[in-house]
């Protein structure tokens, strides 16, 4: 949840935002059979989707205005990879999600909240 309020404070707009990371650490299966014997077998999937919806509200509270945006990344962790490893592919994936969120917000947000932008 963090990375999209960071979003909303960051952005120069006013505009209400509210926003959800749910995330899950699923474990694998490695393949094993005779690739397995040359390959690093992969121990761990990351997931993480984002997903923001920022909506405009008259003053009766009816939702006048909305935009939606998700960003989904996947990706699986070698069996031997480092703490340090982790960390790093979980930033990665993080940040990557992030720009792929943002920049569907600088699009739909002039499309569709023009009229609400200072």
């Amino acid at each position: 949840m963090t990375g999209s309020w960071r979003w909303a404070g960051a952005d120069e707009r006013s505009i209400q935002c509210c926003g959800a990371t749910p995330s899950t650490f699923i474990s694998s299966n490695d393949s094993g059979g005779l690739f397995g014997q040359f390959t690093v077998p992969q121990s761990d999937r990351y997931d993480l989707t984002i997903a923001v919806k920022l909506e405009i509200f008259d003053d009766s509270g009816r939702v006048v205005a909305s935009v939606n945006a998700r960003a989904i990344r996947s990706h699986t962790v070698a069996a031997d990879a480092t703490l340090n490893d982790r960390e790093r592919l979980w930033f990665d994936m993080t940040e990557a999600t992030m720009k792929d969120l943002n920049g569907q917000l600088e699009k739909s947000i002039p499309l569709y909240l023009q009229a609400y932008l200072r």
